[in-house]
């Protein structure tokens, strides 16, 4: 059976309260019917008591846990991967931030859309989890199975779902793992390289219309963070210098007048308007985005995917 590494960073406080979240993602993880699945866990220098209770946890489970001083998400990714692909010699890499889940058959799907495809990279549907109004709702992916349609796409801003990334290891290690000075919009960066080397060999990327992962919108996101203190727009600044500035003019510079026009905005609006609203808008701004969304009930969504009813992790 092929083996699959799964990496968790966290970076945990008093402020921003990962730790209940964090045992959720461990669980699910630990939960996966995908057997041959491997887990490490990179503590990214955090502040509270989150690294006692990773060590108490790893003494009791199959996760392995590293521990950093805080390099950013991206670095820490990279630590888990380096040492997974070193240790088990896994075939796919898949990546589970701290405040997401997995759906129990999360990496069966995804491994088996690869196999049946011969694709490098598979991405799916997935289901937004406001935790702050208690919605859901499910975010299609959009049918960029083309390795060149899928980076044009990723270029012009066309959102697909990040977290629910799958690589082939052969692809991951490609294009370098994370960019570790890129700390905000990782995700989107990493896609980029990856579509990019996918139109390069005229590859394809499997698209699964079914949810396999559920990103969860909590008062503690970083992204409002990072638009306010200029880690967004510094990471902006380097994602647009590595992607757009091969482009000829006449196409970078309408990408590029749209990239810097799109975050200038946002922190605009991140910085004047109450964070309801602001949180409004990124919601409209992402079903534009992504294909049409589609409303969920909450608590059953929460029932199927969270495993503290078959939980290996005590909470």
């Amino acid at each position: 059976m092929e083996r699959v590494l799964v990496v968790t960073p966290v970076y945990s406080t008093e402020e921003n309260r990962r730790q209940r979240l964090l045992l959720d993602t461990v669980n699910c993880v630990l939960n996966q019917s995908h057997e041959d699945t491997f887990y490490v866990v990179v503590d990214d220098g955090s502040t509270d008591d989150t690294s006692q209770l990773l060590d108490r946890i790893s003494l009791s489970s199959s996760i392995d846990v590293l521990h950093q001083g805080n390099q950013g998400s991206s670095e820490a990714i990279n630590t888990g991967v380096r040492y997974g692909i070193q240790k088990y010699n896994p075939d796919f890499i898949a990546v589970c931030h701290s405040d997401d889940m997995f759906f129990p058959d999360s990496l069966e799907r995804r491994v088996l859309a690869s196999l049946d495809t011969g694709a490098s990279l598979v991405y799916s549907d997935m289901v937004v989890l406001d935790d702050i109004n208690h919605n859901a709702e499910l975010v299609g992916a959009r049918d960029y199975t083309y390795g060149k349609d899928l980076y044009q796409g990723l270029l012009w801003y066309r959102y697909i779902p990040y977290p629910t990334l799958l690589w082939r290891r052969d692809l991951f290690e490609y294009v370098g793992g994370y960019d570790p000075l890129i700390t905000s919009a990782e995700d989107w960066d990493i896609a980029l390289r990856s579509a990019k080397e996918l139109a390069r060999r005229d590859h394809m990327a499997a698209v699964i219309h079914r949810p396999t992962v559920v990103y969860r919108n909590h008062e503690h996101n970083l992204g409002r963070q990072n638009v306010l203190n200029g880690t967004k727009w510094r990471c902006y600044k380097r994602i647009l210098s590595k992607h757009f500035s091969g482009l000829p003019y006449y196409s970078s510079i309408g990408k590029e007048g749209y990239a810097v026009f799109r975050t200038r905005l946002k922190m605009f609006l991140s910085e004047y308007l109450p964070t309801p609203i602001f949180n409004f808008l990124k919601s409209a701004r992402n079903r534009m985005r992504a294909k049409p969304t589609k409303k969920l009930d909450y608590n059953q969504v929460f029932r199927e995917v969270n495993c503290s009813n078959r939980s290996i992790i005590a909470f």
